[in-house]
């Protein structure tokens, strides 16, 4: 059998027992080894510009030691007038979407920089100086979580896009692009798959009031 096969598929099952593990016992928060980016392939990763047209961001988890799953949520400012159209996401294992909350589960011990999700935008060109695309703690978060290696959940950082209409000031024309956001909260328990929904008749259902 195919090496590479089998590893994924212990990690699949090393991934289904530390989620196990994980919702029997309180979550345990580490100090962060990873960071979630946006980034654009066409100027350096601090900023991207803002003309009419589609523009396509990639959102990425960076700088990871070893990750199994992380949660996040993108927004944009109110100054930043480019339009959300479309999202893909590489990650067979994803759940939601980057607007309204994404859970992401790797098949396998992730490390290094993983994109997670690409974003199509329409721009027009009339964003304000330093408008911003935010990464966000999911909705269902306090904070910006992932799950390690180890099982253990820990606290991820994140770095934004600047958008602007000029390339004038590179990337500290707003904020040092070295700077990294975090939020309060502890990290917590998540999975990335739906929970399974018994299907029945409506006799059955009606049954089960009698």
């Amino acid at each position: 059998m195919n090496a590479r096969l089998v590893l994924r598929r212990d990690f699949r099952s090393i991934l289904a027992a530390a989620f196990l593990v994980a919702s029997l016992s309180a979550p345990a928060t580490t100090f962060a080894t990873s960071s979630i980016a946006i980034w654009d392939g066409t100027y350096p990763d601090c900023f991207t510009i803002d003309t009419p047209g589609l523009h396509t961001v990639q959102v990425v988890q960076r700088f990871s030691v070893g990750t199994l799953a992380a949660r996040f949520k993108i927004v944009s400012d109110p100054g930043m007038t480019m339009t959300y159209v479309s999202e893909t996401h590489p990650i067979a294992h994803s759940l939601g979407n980057t607007q309204d909350g994404l859970s992401v589960c790797y098949d396998e011990c992730m490390t290094g920089t993983t994109v997670v999700a690409v974003i199509t935008y329409m721009g027009y060109g009339t964003t304000e100086p330093c408008g911003k695309i935010r990464v966000v703690p999911h909705p269902l978060a306090e904070t910006l979580d992932a799950m390690n290696c180890g099982g253990q959940f820990e606290v991820m950082t994140c770095t934004h896009l600047e958008v602007r209409t000029t390339l004038a000031g590179g990337c500290n024309y707003c904020v040092s692009h070295m700077d990294l956001t975090s939020y309060p909260g502890t990290a917590k328990f998540f999975n990335c798959v739906p929970l399974p929904v018994e299907s029945g008749t409506w006799g059955r259902i009606k049954s089960l009031y009698r």
